[in-house]
């Protein structure tokens, strides 16, 4: 199925497997939104586990994934250039009697470069009802939770499984093995001053109008998409963010291109960007804070979004 973008993208089974085995290979030098479909028949009102998994190479753009389509239940994304990696994601059917599952390319936006999925499942959870959300929240916490954050829920979980609560002791498996997930990331550099920026759901702003760090230090900027539309964060030199805005909204008389690279515009102002980060998802942007120190803008430059949804990163 191709939902967006080029069509040029080059669908095939190849024995290049995670295990040596046939897998599916998806790649395009233009930005393509397409993906692999299947029509599934569930159980009204039970709980699911899509999964399976991904390798990339050079995918640049909104990134490869599997999802349940029409109804927004989706895994995390990869992007770059990444081994093999199992993605999953929990949901209920609901009233829905068959589903459409995708291995998607670019799916939300477009991608380009080469995606590899293998061992892709559909599976009935075990847990349904109050105790499904519970677990999914749990699910959820030990994705995207600060690893203080995570270790504390776990220690609490643990004291209430040694006294015999035997669902504390599910929620606590359950958030450990998430952790594999998310510690890579924030493991990069233990040194670097962590700030987190979160989307206004919307509103079209983040939460903080202003942060600080100090000069010459490596920073960790955390940005949580909780709103219902993708988002990025492009920081910039002192009073370059008209330049930075009016460069963005340039960018779409190539909208191709201008989703290949994030809406984030290839000026000398630009200091540090994320790439697009969609609804529900986290992304890191790691970078060295300058070392003059001054007040640097940093905006969203998805489409429309620059003059309302920006604010000031002040160096001391």
């Amino acid at each position: 199925r191709f939902h967006g973008g080029s069509q040029n993208a080059v669908f095939s089974a190849v024995k290049e497997g995670r295990n040596g085995s046939m897998c599916l290979k998806v790649t395009s030098d233009q930005s393509s939104d397409s993906g692999w479909a299947a029509t599934i028949k569930v159980k009204r009102n039970t709980r699911y586990r899509l999964g399976g998994w991904i390798r990339t190479e050079n995918v640049k753009g909104s990134g490869s994934m599997f999802n349940v389509h029409g109804v927004g239940h989706r895994t995390k994304v990869a992007r770059g250039t990444t081994g093999w990696t199992e993605y999953s994601v929990d949901f209920d059917s609901g009233s829905a009697s068959e589903i459409v599952i995708h291995a998607l390319y670019g799916g939300y936006g477009g991608q380009t470069g080469t995606a590899w999925y293998d061992d892709i499942y559909l599976q009935e959870a075990s847990e349904s009802g109050l105790g499904g959300t519970v677990i999914s929240i749990a699910s959820y916490f030990g994705k995207n939770a600060s690893g203080n954050a995570r270790a504390a829920l776990i220690s609490h979980l643990s004291d209430r499984a040694e006294k015999g609560d035997q669902f504390a002791r599910v929620l606590q498996k359950n958030v450990e093995s998430q952790e594999g997930e998310q510690t890579p990331e924030t493991a990069k550099d233990p040194e670097a001053i962590t700030v987190v920026l979160k989307s206004v759901r919307e509103q079209m702003i983040f939460d903080r109008k202003v942060f600080d760090v100090p000069s010459g230090k490596r920073i960790r900027l955390l940005f949580e998409n909780t709103d219902s539309m993708p988002h990025n964060i492009v920081i910039g030199k002192p009073g370059s963010l008209e330049k930075m805005g009016t460069a963005a909204d340039q960018m779409l008389a190539d909208h191709p291109a201008a989703v290949k690279l994030g809406y984030v515009p290839d000026i000398p102002e630009v200091i540090a960007a994320t790439g697009l980060v969609f609804p529900g998802e986290t992304e890191i942007l790691e970078f060295n804070s300058p070392e003059q120190p001054g007040q640097y803008d940093f905006v969203c430059t998805f489409p429309g979004h620059w003059r309302i949804m920006k604010g000031v990163m002040r160096v001391k």
